[in-house]
């Protein structure tokens, strides 16, 4: 529990020094907007985009929604499949849907050195979901493979990413980074790293 709240109060300490140093006062509106509310909705939409792109193999719609890094790993997974497969997804239904999706982090990270502004969210999404495999070879003429039609109740924790715009303080559309798995200390430890690592290296391509 230690490492959870240590993150949290972080969180906090982010966001509190990223309004500080943007000019943000309490009785003053600005620019940025932090506008929690719709982060859940963002994340659905961008859950079943992704998940639609990736199992036809649609790169250009993987690039919309996806930062860069995740995209390169995707498109490394699309082609190393089959050839003459194709596949299907579909959200049959979200779970436990008095508690999921829902926002389990929101934070702000600045960069030093002018690298810009980045804020996270994860939102965990309980869902059943159906997967299907076809078969586009001449023989197979498009039809379902018999037998690869599965459904599954799956828990995942979605990461979002939005880079702020340094002259405007305005958010920026929010994109997939990746998902995470429930953590661990150790597993919580590594994922920071590796989150903060690929915030660093997306953030250096909007550098001037």
């Amino acid at each position: 529990m230690y490492p959870w709240s240590k993150q949290k109060a972080t969180d906090l300490m982010g966001l509190f020094m990223f309004k500080f140093a943007t000019g943000w006062k309490f009785w003053k509106d600005t620019a940025f907007k932090r506008n929690k509310a719709q982060i859940v909705p963002a994340a659905k939409a961008l859950h079943a985009s992704m998940s639609e792109a990736l199992a036809r193999g649609d790169k250009t719609a993987l690039r919309r929604v996806c930062t860069s890094q995740l995209l390169s790993q995707l498109t490394v997974a699309i082609e190393r499949r089959p050839r003459g497969k194709r596949y299907g997804w579909e959200l049959v239904q979200y779970n436990n849907t008095r508690f999921y999706p829902r926002v389990v982090d929101d934070k702000i990270a600045m960069f030093p050195d002018g690298m810009g502004t980045v804020r996270q969210a994860v939102v965990a999404i309980a869902s059943r979901q159906r997967r299907v495999e076809y078969d586009d070879s001449l023989q197979g003429g498009g039809r379902v493979i018999p037998g690869s039609e599965k459904e599954a109740d799956l828990m995942e924790y979605l990461v979002l990413t939005a880079c702020v715009d340094a002259e405007t303080n305005k958010q920026k559309d929010w994109v997939v980074f990746g998902t995470i798995k429930p953590t661990t200390l150790q597993s919580f430890e590594n994922e920071k790293a590796l989150m903060k690592a690929a915030e660093e290296a997306e953030l250096s391509k909007y550098k001037t």
